[in-house]
């Protein structure tokens, strides 16, 4: 246990930088006392550079430099409805966004014990993501059209998504140190890991409820609802 808790042992040493930035504009406009358009649009990119000595010692051993850079951009437009019986949303929404990191693993201890001077073990990932989907929802105030006392009111809706994924992993072994991207020579002795696919997933989710409330303290609902996780 150091002394300090700002003390390190940790032996890595270079720059560790990050940038980001994005923006949103956000536009409303309404047609009438129960129609109102919007549209989102927005964009965000991020790149980080960090040094990671994750044995935090001295020695060349589990030293980890990584670069992570992504970036995103999406769009969505509604239709908003809103009567005295009625309320609801139409709407699209669309995303694209890239994903990709690199490091390396620098074992040069264990690797000059293994006779493999600088060991490095490399790993590259790019993950590109294209979706879009549909989507409605709208509530149905059930006792404002039948006139009734208390509340009765179902709420429906469903989206329909479309999910495309492409993937490049790549995995690289090394001898001499740190990879090109992180400013070493090393010498490439085996690609353990080469893979790259894209495949498309779609999906249907749908959602129902009906709920009463026979007074100002008490509400009972019965719902269904489906869910699902792109990609």
């Amino acid at each position: 246990v150091l002394d300090d808790v700002y003390n390190t042992r940790a032996g890595i040493n270079g720059r560790n930088d990050a940038e980001q930035y994005g923006g949103t504009a956000v536009v409303e406009y309404e047609v009438n006392e129960k129609i109102t358009l919007k549209n989102i649009l927005a964009y965000r990119e991020d790149t980080s550079f960090q040094q990671i000595d994750f044995d935090s010692l001295a020695v060349v051993d589990v030293d980890v430099p990584v670069l992570y850079e992504n970036d995103q951009f999406s769009e969505e437009f509604q239709i908003l409805y809103n009567d005295e019986t009625v309320s609801g949303v139409l709407g699209f929404y669309y995303l694209d966004a890239t994903a990709f990191n690199e490091f390396d693993v620098v074992l040069g201890q264990t690797g000059g014990l293994l006779g493999l001077p600088g060991l490095n073990a490399n790993t590259l990932g790019d993950v590109e993501t294209s979706t879009w989907s549909v989507f409605g929802d709208f509530s149905v105030d059930l006792a404002n059209a039948f006139g009734m006392d208390t509340g009765l009111e179902l709420s429906f809706g469903g989206r329909y998504t479309n999910d495309k994924r492409t993937s490049r992993i790549l995995r690289r072994t090394f001898i001499g140190g740190n990879s090109e991207t992180f400013g070493g020579a090393a010498t490439l002795i085996a690609t353990t890991s080469d893979f790259e696919a894209s495949r498309t997933y779609t999906d249907f989710a749908p959602r129902v409820s009906i709920s009463w409330q026979p007074n100002d303290d008490h509400n009972l609902y019965l719902s269904y609802s489906e869910g699902f996780k792109g990609g």
